[in-house]
């Protein structure tokens, strides 16, 4: 899977570089902020440390990030890649405040040591840096573009909290540790893959872009300690929005240099520096103030 992150960083650089030197192309920078969820569409595996779970006991998984992005459009508009910073929270349930579930303190042992729980929660905080390509369908004159989009996140671990409801008010803080430390710590570092269909409306100097995530991969380890990569990366469906201001950084660049002399010239009003331009007669020769006479 990290081969395949290499892969796709190292093809949007390759576009990148490639597009950018053509100059008569329209080359426009856009700022724009973003929000996203995710969810799974199955259930998850129950923890390997739950021995009997009561009837409604159900686990979810809901992973959303917002986060603030630089694209480069380039090829006539046709083409654009960017990156940012995103913060993305992993937020991972089991059990039910109604209901109650049998959890195993002691995995390692035969006999075991089970306490009873109605439900353990577990939020992960990553601060990462999202590398995005975008192809749109259409030319940059309408409207309403549709686009197909590869999004692949670099993501660090930042806050990790777990939240454990016994079904005992009065259990010892000494079982906390211990759940805690079977739950254990997330990975530090999570990379995802996501791959996106997205209308982007709008007219300068402002556009909406909606998108739909499918299919959402986590290339490395599970971002939550308690469920596994594998159901989590099945039916992981997406929606993101993202509210973009274009820059239009490049457009005196491709002014023609001598459209640019010309521009210049137009504001040249002090008279002593006209005055020490030398001017050029009709028989091209050099008039100067003493041919007056």
């Amino acid at each position: 899977m990290k081969k395949i992150a290499l892969l796709i960083v190292s093809a949007a650089l390759f576009f990148n570089t490639a597009w950018a030197e053509e100059q008569d192309k329209k080359e426009v920078l856009n700022f724009g902020v973003e929000i996203g969820v995710h969810a799974l569409t199955k259930d998850v595996t129950p923890p390997e440390n739950v021995r009997f779970a009561e009837l409604g006991v159900h686990a979810y998984y809901i992973p959303w990030n917002i986060g603030a992005v630089t694209e480069y459009l380039f090829g006539n508009g046709m083409f654009g890649i960017g990156t940012g910073l995103r913060l993305t929270s992993y937020t991972a349930f089991y059990g039910r405040k109604t209901s109650y579930f049998e959890w195993n303190m002691k995995p390692e042992s035969l006999e075991g040591d089970y306490i009873k729980l109605h439900n353990i929660k577990q939020s992960n905080n990553y601060l990462g840096f999202p590398v995005l390509f975008r192809m749109f369908f259409v030319p940059q004159s309408n409207i309403v573009r549709p686009y197909f989009k590869l999004d692949l996140a670099l993501n660090f671990l930042v806050v990790n909290k777990n939240t454990i409801n016994f079904v005992e008010e009065d259990t010892p803080l000494t079982y906390v540790d211990r759940i805690n430390e079977n739950l254990g710590t997330p990975e530090k570092f999570n990379s995802t893959l996501d791959f996106a269909l997205g209308l982007r409306a709008g007219k300068d100097p402002f556009y909406v872009n909606l998108e739909a995530h499918y299919p959402s991969f986590i290339l490395t380890d599970s971002p939550v300690s308690f469920f596994e990569t594998e159901d989590l990366n099945m039916l992981n469906l997406g929606v993101k929005l993202m509210i973009q201001v274009p820059i239009h950084w490049s457009e005196y660049k491709k002014i023609p240099q001598e459209d640019k002399e010309e521009i210049k010239s137009q504001y040249i009003i002090n008279d002593d520096l006209i005055e020490q331009q030398p001017a050029e007669d009709d028989s091209n020769g050099v008039f100067t103030p003493d041919d007056e006479d």
